[in-house]
């Protein structure tokens, strides 16, 4: 009996054993569906909703940093005369755009938000503001939309809507950011000017400054160093961060940009992007 005892009491530990880094892994009981990795419940959910509308002939691919979708393709939807909403509006009327390009943007408008939990976007209306409609050589059209969130531009995110011949939306393409919730306020504390010098401060210790001539700031329309206000999200966590984005030529050659936290000052990121004949061997600096 005894030795039975123990037999089971081995038996045990080493299903303890085996199944302790498979429950710390997945955290069971503590962790949800949508804090691990891949799409949330909610996203799969519209996304099958998709797929019912169109016949199934969905393809999609995802950024694996945010889960956003970067690639829709199929049946996705048609085109009828609804109008977009006011942000939209407005933009199509700076464009003056035709009354069947104004549908087009309602239609594509209507899609992102009728499957807005799938694009993880809270007011597709107000954070996807169309900067262009195009029409190719095949009479395909194409929506570029970019991201905007309480006014502010985020940073390298956009949106392509592609609508074909019959007025069907075939196509969706880009790269963003989901809603930036967790953003605390869209107010800035640290002003452009400090920002600026913040920045000018920084660059001063690894790169040589020298005069540019009227003429050449005239042929590259320089005024001297800008900030901009964006919502600026981290590369490795996707944190977003309200910052300044602050545009610096230095000199004749170089042309840096610099991100600075607009509640503390902080140097959030920084690259250099001259233009140059091969890759540059510093790339992208990310400041201690």
């Amino acid at each position: 009996m005894k030795a039975m005892r123990y037999w089971f009491t081995s038996m045990a530990m080493s299903v303890i054993l085996l199944l302790s880094p498979l429950t710390a892994r997945r955290g069971v009981g503590t962790q949800r569906r949508e804090d691990l990795p891949g799409p949330s419940r909610e996203q799969l959910v519209a996304l099958e909703r998709l797929k019912r509308s169109s016949g199934g002939d969905v393809t999609i691919r995802w950024n694996e940093r945010n889960w956003t979708p970067t690639f829709l393709r199929g049946r996705l939807g048609v085109v009828r005369n609804v109008r977009p909403g006011a942000a939209n509006r407005r933009r199509a009327r700076q464009l003056e755009l035709s009354e069947a390009a104004i549908r087009d943007v309602g239609a594509a408008e209507q899609f992102l938000k009728r499957y807005k939990r799938l694009f993880k976007i809270r007011h597709p209306g107000r954070e996807f503001i169309l900067r262009e409609h195009t029409v190719d050589s095949l009479g395909m059209k194409h929506l570029t939309f970019d991201q905007y969130y309480k006014g502010i531009p985020v940073w390298a995110s956009s949106l392509i809507v592609h609508i074909n011949r019959a007025g069907e939306i075939y196509a969706i393409n880009g790269r963003y950011e989901p809603t930036p919730r967790q953003l605390r306020s869209a107010k800035a504390r640290i002003p452009a000017e400090r920002a600026i010098q913040i920045a000018v401060d920084d660059l001063k210790r690894t790169v040589q400054f020298q005069p540019i001539p009227p003429h050449v700031n005239e042929a590259m329309k320089y005024r001297g160093p800008s900030a901009e206000k964006v919502i600026f999200h981290e590369r490795d966590t996707g944190r977003p961060h309200l910052a300044w984005q602050v545009s610096i030529r230095p000199n004749v050659r170089d042309h840096w940009y610099y991100f600075v936290d607009a509640t503390d000052g902080r140097i959030i990121f920084r690259y250099n992007a001259t233009a140059q004949q091969k890759p540059s061997p510093l790339g992208p600096v990310k400041p201690e």
